[in-house]
């Protein structure tokens, strides 16, 4: 497992971090819109990419929050097609026109693979596809959804503030995306998904929750 691999899988969770950090953010002006709207490209990029690499090599284990992320960007398709996000419709249409090429780009990169057949006959690099791989895998994905208990945690929490404690967060989910890469035992990888997790959301409710004794409600 090489460092490149690592870093290619605790990077959808990074990315949705990211952009969660700046969610409510907009009201600053044009400037902060741009914010949203590149946090919210990287969203949907990330996993066009990683996917398309992900099925060239046959799967290997770095792809499992690429497809994490892919079911989120789904749902998200949805309301950006169906609801205003900025207060300036070109920016939605200029999202959703950046949403729509990336889609095309996808499309275009599944029938370039399946030309090469022999790629998609490749076995997956970084070990056997095995249970244990199988429940690693999907224990990794699942890591990938633990920025949305930030999310609800810190809504009503200025951006200012909730940025920063967000990114806070992000940082042990990245570590613990990094345990599990590099542990040359499965258990010890999954533990190090499993602890993250839970100190994440052990430090969402308690860092919220000391925000308003501080500050109070209103």
């Amino acid at each position: 497992m090489t460092w490149g691999e690592t870093a290619a899988g605790v990077l959808p969770v990074a990315v949705l971090c990211l952009a969660i950090s700046v969610e409510g953010s907009g009201s600053g002006g044009a400037f902060s819109w741009l914010w949203i709207w590149g946090a919210l490209f990287l969203l949907f990029a990330v996993p066009v990419v990683g996917l398309l690499k992900a099925i060239e090599r046959g799967f290997p284990r770095w792809c499992a929050p690429f497809f994490g992320l892919a079911v989120l960007d789904a749902w998200l398709i949805y309301a950006i097609f169906t609801q205003r996000l900025f207060p300036e419709p070109w920016v939605d249409w200029v999202m959703r026109t950046g949403i729509l090429l990336l889609v095309g780009y996808f499309c275009f990169g599944l029938v370039r693979i399946a030309r090469r057949k022999p790629a998609l006959r490749r076995k997956p690099e970084g070990g056997t596809n095995d249970g244990g791989q199988e429940i690693g895998m999907l224990l990794f994905c699942a890591h990938t959804y633990m920025p949305l208990v930030m999310l609800l945690a810190f809504d009503e929490i200025p951006v200012a503030a909730k940025s920063l404690m967000i990114l806070a967060g992000g940082v042990v989910l990245v570590l613990g995306g990094v345990v599990y890469m590099r542990a040359r035992d499965r258990r010890a990888g999954g533990m190090g998904l499993i602890v993250s997790a839970l100190v994440v959301w052990g430090y969402a409710g308690a860092a919220a929750g000391l925000y308003w004794r501080i500050f109070g409600w209103g």
